[in-house]
């Protein structure tokens, strides 16, 4: 086991993998004490036609969810399956983080972050089945109205990232 904590992004849609915010923000905020090592997931490029269908046919993104699971149980393997991780995820992302969870329940994570998702605003219940399910021990869910990519998605994609989940209380959610 690792004296470690693994902390782990999945970049949006519109977001060079190389170039990703989240990534590059919590690798450069979080590593500096070398106490947290951040990994990035990279999915490659989904231009917006894509994802739109992914989004309404869930099942698409079974290659990406799957390459998810390799790239945790990866991580899993060579830190120790006691390494506490948290994953975050920002904008489509949060798409790909949920439908592994719904997919997988073969790793326990310390907290699911969420930024600026695109989530429907009820998700909360499934979350909150896969929270009980011990699939992770915290859910926080930041809200920013100030993301136009988020707050014009068309449906099928939710508004979880600029007008909060419905949530219990056990689902935290942050203006930033």
């Amino acid at each position: 086991m690792s004296d470690k904590k693994i902390f782990i992004t999945i970049h949006g849609i519109k977001t060079s993998e190389d170039k990703s915010f989240l990534g590059h923000l919590t690798a450069h905020k979080l590593e500096n004490g070398g106490y947290i090592i951040v990994k990035q997931f990279k999915y490659g490029y989904i231009n917006c036609f894509d994802a739109y269908i992914k989004a309404w046919f869930p099942e698409r993104l079974s290659p990406v969810v799957n390459k998810l699971n390799n790239y945790i149980l990866g991580i899993v393997k060579e830190y120790g399956p006691q390494t506490p991780i948290t994953i975050a995820a920002h904008s489509f992302g949060t798409i790909v983080l949920y439908e592994y969870l719904k997919k997988f329940s073969n790793v326990s994570f310390n907290a699911v972050i969420l930024f600026n998702s695109v989530l429907r605003e009820g998700a909360f219940i499934e979350l909150e089945t896969m929270r009980l399910k011990g699939q992770f021990h915290d859910c926080f869910n930041y809200v920013n109205n100030r993301d136009w990519i988020v707050a014009l998605a068309p449906w099928p994609f939710g508004k979880a990232g600029t007008r909060g989940l419905k949530e219990p209380k056990i689902i935290k959610t942050w203006n930033l």
